[in-house]
């Protein structure tokens, strides 16, 4: 056993050096939209472990050899020593991999298999020395440190430029990174960066024509709502642990904009025409739009497009008083019906890696009493990536 010892630690010795460099190119992996899998985890070790050869062997057989010989000696364990190569390995192993990272910094998608790699090598060389932190381990985390900002940089630059919206699982698990190698709370810097890199601006115009033909009366109304709305990621549904947004729809946004209706009425009956006009109010309403940016669709959900008073002008028809009718435009919604939607929800498919993420008008139509009343009307919605 000391004899099979003496050659590991030859062999070792023959691997020290002052530029030690990799064995194998780190693996790359573009997780955008995608998951670890056991296969990929496999791959990872293997390549982990081929970055840090010869030494890695070197190590594991000077360790196999003075277990084994303490293991067999008779006195006290504590006088087999470790020889002293293999704190020098250690080190040359954290050498190597704070190299590593400084090497590929500005290539993120080898950051799985280079924090890997510094994380072992950290690992055993504290283990070794009997401590949690030491100057080598301070080096590794400041290389960490600036490969997580670099990779951020990246990722922002993708986002905003490219309209790589999937890049949103990167930029949480970096900021879950930067909390643990940096011993601080980044929680409000991450959600003030994802409220200006996902936002969005959603456009909503109806046009709404309604129009009804009796014995004694002619009725035709056309109101048109429109008006703009900035949506930006509700972090309400993720909370302090920065979990990835679940499966399914997995981003909700929502916000709040300006919006204006107007329109026109036309009355005839066997005595008298009259017309009149809606004045113009703007007011506010709130949307919610629910995306999955890896599977490339979504949907919002529009209940009315507004809650206000519609006040009219002009010449007061035979059936009530214009200044007192509520919501024409909203109470004409619920009576349409759109082909292909449900309870109000409008699917949407994204156009990925595209600033006009969608554009579609939905047009709908309903009719009953006989068809003496017809409502039509068009919806159009545009979603448009928007970041500050």
């Amino acid at each position: 056993a000391r004899i099979q010892l003496q050659l590991a630690i030859q062999e070792g010795e023959k691997h020290l050096t002052k530029q030690a460099k990799l064995g194998a190119v780190p693996l790359s992996f573009n997780s955008k939209c995608k998951k670890l899998d056991n296969d990929f985890a496999e791959q990872l070790d293997a390549n982990v472990k081929a970055m840090q050869e010869p030494e890695y062997s070197a190590i594991a057989k000077i360790l196999k050899a003075h277990r084994t010989v303490a293991f067999c000696h008779s006195g006290d364990v504590m006088d087999i020593q470790f020889p002293d190569v293999l704190l020098k390995l250690l080190k040359q192993n954290i050498q190597r991999a704070i190299t590593a990272l400084n090497q590929y910094q500005h290539e993120p998608e080898k950051f799985i298999a280079l924090f890997k790699m510094a994380m072992d090598a950290d690992y055993g060389y504290c283990l070794f020395m009997g401590e949690l932190e030491t100057s080598e381990t301070r080096l590794i985390k400041q290389a960490l440190l600036r490969y997580v900002d670099n990779s951020i940089a990246y990722y922002q630059q993708q986002i905003s430029q490219n309209h790589e919206l999937a890049y949103l699982r990167e930029l949480f698990e970096l900021y879950k990174l930067l909390d643990l190698s940096s011993d601080s709370n980044n929680h409000e810097e991450l959600f003030e960066l994802i409220k200006k890199l996902y936002r969005f601006e959603l456009e909503l115009e109806l046009k709404v024509k309604s129009h009804y033909e009796g014995e004694d009366l002619t009725q035709t109304d056309e109101t048109t709502t429109k008006g703009k709305v900035v949506l930006v990621l509700d972090f309400d549904q993720y909370g302090e642990g920065m979990a990835f947004p679940s499966e399914g729809y997995s981003m909700a946004l929502e916000g709040s904009g300006t919006f204006v209706s107007s329109g026109a009425s036309a009355h005839q009956n066997r005595e008298e025409n009259s017309k009149s006009k809606m004045i113009e109010t703007a007011f506010t309403k709130r949307y919610r739009v629910e995306m999955n940016v890896c599977e490339s669709f979504g949907k919002v959900k529009l209940y009315e497009p507004g809650k206000s008073i519609e006040k009219w002008e002009g010449d007061e028809p035979l059936t009530s008083s214009l200044n007192l009718r509520m919501n024409v435009t909203n109470n004409t919604l619920y009576v349409l019906e759109f082909p292909g939607i449900k309870d109000f929800v409008f699917p949407f498919n994204i156009e990925a890696a595209q600033q006009l993420m969608f554009e579609h008008t939905f047009r709908g139509q309903k009719s009953y009493d006989e068809g003496k009343t017809k409502y039509e009307a068009d919806l159009s919605l545009k979603i448009t990536h928007a970041p500050q």
